[in-house]
């Protein structure tokens, strides 16, 4: 992935550098992977929830410390690109709210804005319960 330091070379700037580099790296990942779904170059029944992820992160454990430091570090950058994203009920869709207000000098009203984001949640809800399903039919299967 990065460049691994010797240990004469692991000094706190040397180490907050590769570190830096490491988050671009898996952001750029997540990106990639983001845009993969939406081009259909992946399919939606590689979409995982939390059974994959407990199941990915079990398995990086027997592999050692840094794999599982890895998928940890991975999964935190990912929720957080994830929130960002411009959907109703993330913050990424409030962020959209407030730039239009800024922008067009005008208040949404909160019991709409509230709507918007009820029915984003929704959405949510649905697709993470579709990807916990693909989870327990993988798990089943055998894949």
């Amino acid at each position: 992935l990065g460049i691994i330091l010797s240990s004469d070379e692991k000094n706190f700037i040397t180490v907050l550098r590769e570190g830096f580099y490491e988050s671009l790296y898996m952001g750029k990942m997540v990106f990639r992977s983001l845009r993969m779904l939406i081009s259909g170059e992946v399919g939606v029944e590689n979409l995982s929830g939390p059974v994959g992820v407990i199941g990915v992160m079990n398995e990086s454990i027997s592999l050692g410390i840094n794999n599982f430091l890895f998928i940890v570090a991975f999964i935190a950058i990912n929720i957080g690109i994830m929130n960002l994203l411009p959907l109703p009920a993330l913050d990424g869709g409030r962020i959209v709210f407030v730039l239009f207000e800024l922008i067009f000098r005008r208040n949404i009203p909160r019991d709409k804005e509230g709507m918007i984001h009820a029915a984003g949640m929704i959405i949510l809800f649905g697709i993470m319960l579709f990807a916990t399903w693909n989870d327990i039919v993988r798990m089943f299967s055998g894949q």
